[in-house]
């Protein structure tokens, strides 16, 4: 599976900025959330990366190559960029059967393929399950229905689920009725030397044509796409450094060669490549540098766009599974000494019958849907339909499966299994999958890697767990977790041991110990200048006739503090003073018991059995706690409380920005 990078991606309308300058790199085999509030830009980045919508600035690379580049004019359209769209929307053909639907889009696909005989292959799958006859007697027996008869459909899917085979194999086995026969050995043993002597038969004509077939049916030749991609690779390097390229003309004049030779030796090209080399060294050798830098960018573009449509095109095999949902031998693009081997023949062709039926059976069992295959989708529940859309959606093979919360129409219940079922889809067909939800439990739950994103901007791209420890900033700590983080202000003063003391709550006072060394001073100072640095960019930026300023603006990062009589705004109008600071504390870091040292009282309290959540009063001041465990307090008792962990964060008030962890040491007592 491929990696995929998104270089100084921006999309605008106007001046309206849905994503702005968004750096990301996903790593293959990952499985990425886009997280954020409505209308934040994480579906419109979803987008960008599979062809369904244009930036307008930046670079999309896929596994290295540039699928979209503003400056060069590449933008691959998104039938060629080998990715799986899964909508909210299941959009299956109402009138079309469960396997009608899932072929669909297999029948109508044609792309560079590897060249299989599906005869070869169907008749060695039958040879399969002809040597385990035993076994296809028991799967039959137990499907026998009420009336004693064999069920067939479900024996077909019983043979189909054991073996790993088509529909047709299943039913060529079916009608031979093994069950009802006594002398089974020699009725399979009969039937394996026909079907073997067919397999010689369509090898041996293979062998007349001189054609190489293996023994999985696939049809072998030498590597010729990979010549083709590498002759590419090599001239596009080689034009890059044009001022080599040219070099070599007053090389070969000294060494009393040919030119084209000199460029054949040099490269390391053949001579078809040297050639187009050599008359382009030749077209632009005499021009001014100017002109040479010209014409020299626009050979590049146009070498770029032919090596991403040939990687594009000439898929590379890793993609393709065979009979057994195995991976089959891949094409090294990248290898530029390929040692001649022969290798899968791809053609420009459509999938044969036996094909689609191994696949769309390979795909249900993924997704566990066999048993539905002749089945509309009026007769599925919410959970069946969205199975069948993943399955439709896997079928092809996709490089890259995007998901636009797929799982926001369904019940919690059924919500909460199908997240389940996505993480081992993930795990068992080793995809990328890049996932859109302003759910964060499903984020959390699901994601390997967590990108969130507020007004276009990447706030942190971290694993679930340290988005929720370690937030970049306000923005991320409020949005990630339930219930939601409890926001403080406090007054913070630092001594000259670096002592760092907390004013909160209306006078209370505590010490506030960061895990790690932290000198506030020396934080402003460098949040200062962060403040300068971005200024200066930003006119700089205005200086470029092209630079459209932003009008849905950054604003600073918001967050409430809950009061009994009200709650407070952070977005009130008023100066900050520079020794102002937020202290975050997660719900789960408030201890409730008889050795407290902070006296509450219990503003109320809602238990659910495995957990009970509450509000309790300190001072005007309305805290949240989870305590686990099914417990219930009083509304209005006294109760004794203290912040533990060392992974109470402190935010600097006015940049919003993560200060450090600490714990927090009540001093009132002292």
């Amino acid at each position: 599976m491929p990696t995929i990078d998104l270089i100084n991606v921006t999309k605008r309308w106007g001046d309206f900025y849905a994503v702005d300058n968004l750096n990301l790199h996903i790593d293959d085999y990952s499985f990425i959330t886009l997280l954020g509030p409505s209308g934040c830009g994480k579906t419109t980045t979803l987008r960008m990366i599979a062809g369904l919508e244009t930036p307008t600035s930046g670079k999309i690379l896929i596994n290295g190559i540039p699928v979209f580049d503003s400056d060069l004019g590449i933008n691959v359209p998104a039938s060629k960029r080998h990715v799986g769209f899964l909508f909210q929307n299941y959009a299956l053909w109402p009138h079309m059967t469960v396997q009608k639907n899932i072929e669909f889009g297999l029948q109508n696909l044609k792309e560079y393929l590897p060249v299989v005989d599906s005869n070869y292959t169907k008749i060695k799958n039958d040879i399969l399950v002809l040597k385990n006859p035993q076994k296809v007697v028991e799967l039959t027996k137990q499907n026998i229905d009420k009336n004693g008869k064999v069920d067939k459909r479900r024996t077909l899917i019983a043979i189909i689920d054991q073996f790993k085979v088509s529909n047709f194999t299943a039913k060529y086995i079916f009608d031979l009725h093994l069950e009802e026969k006594d002398d089974l050995s020699s009725i399979c043993a009969k039937e394996i030397e026909n079907k073997e002597k067919e397999l010689e038969s369509i090898t041996h004509k293979y062998e007349e044509k001189g054609i190489d077939l293996n023994s999985e049916g696939y049809v072998l030749s030498e590597p010729e796409l990979a010549e083709d991609y590498i002759a590419l690779n090599l001239s596009y390097e080689a034009i890059k450094d044009y001022k080599t390229l040219l070099s070599y003309f007053d090389y070969a004049a000294n060494e009393n060669e040919k030119p084209l030779k000199v460029i054949m030796r040099k490269t390391n090209v053949s001579l078809k490549t040297a050639k187009k080399l050599y008359e382009f060294a030749l077209s632009i050798k005499d021009k001014s540098e100017e002109e040479q830098k010209s014409l020299v960018e626009n050979e590049l573009k146009d070498y770029e766009t032919l090596l991403a449509r040939t990687r594009s095109d000439y898929l590379n095999n890793n993609f393709h599974l065979n009979n057994k949902g195995e991976k089959i031998p891949s094409i090294d693009f990248d290898n530029k000494s390929w040692d001649g081997k022969k290798v899968h023949l791809m053609k420009y062709r459509k999938l044969s019958a036996e094909e689609i039926d191994l696949k769309v059976r390979h795909v249900s069992r993924v997704v566990k849907i066999g048993e539905f295959m002749e089945r509309y989708p009026s007769e599925l529940s919410g959970g069946q339909q969205q199975r069948v859309a993943i399955a439709r959606t896997l079928a092809p093979g996709p490089k890259v499966l995007f998901m636009d919360e797929p799982l926001s129409n369904l019940d919690a219940k059924l919500r909460l299994e199908m997240r389940g079922e996505l993480k081992r889809l993930h795990l068992e067909t080793g995809s990328t999958f890049v996932y859109v939800t302003h759910d964060q439990l499903e984020a959390m739950t699901l994601a390997t890697k967590i990108c969130l994103i507020n007004n276009g901007v990447l706030q942190q791209y971290d694993a679930p767990l340290d988005v929720y420890k370690k937030p970049n900033n306000i923005f991320v700590a409020d949005f990630v977790g339930s219930p939601a983080i409890n926001f403080v202000e406090a007054i913070a003063s630092q001594d000259e041991n670096e002592k760092i003391t907390l004013s909160m709550f209306d006078g209370l006072k505590f010490e506030y110990v960061p895990t790690t060394s932290l000198n506030l001073t020396k934080e402003k100072e460098e949040r200062d200048n962060e403040v300068k640095e971005k200024e200066k960019e930003v006119e700089s930026l205005k200086k470029d006739k092209k630079f459209v300023e932003k009008g849905n603006k950054d604003q600073e990062f918001k967050f409430s503090i809950q009061k009994v009589t009200e709650t407070v705004d952070s977005t009130e109008e008023r100066v900050i003073d520079e020794n102002e600071y937020v202290i975050g504390i997660r719900p789960e870091f408030i201890s409730l018991n008889d050795d407290g040292l902070i006296n509450g009282e219990i503003y109320n309290a809602l238990p659910s059995g495995m957990e009970t959540t509450v509000k309790i009063r300190l001072g005007e001041f309305i805290l949240t706690g989870v305590i686990f465990g099914g417990v219930d307090y009083k509304v209005g008792s006294n109760c004794k409380l203290n912040f533990i962990g060392k992974e109470i964060l402190l935010f600097d008030r006015k940049s919003g920005k993560l200060l450090s962890q600490g714990s927090l040491k009540y001093l009132n007592n002292e």
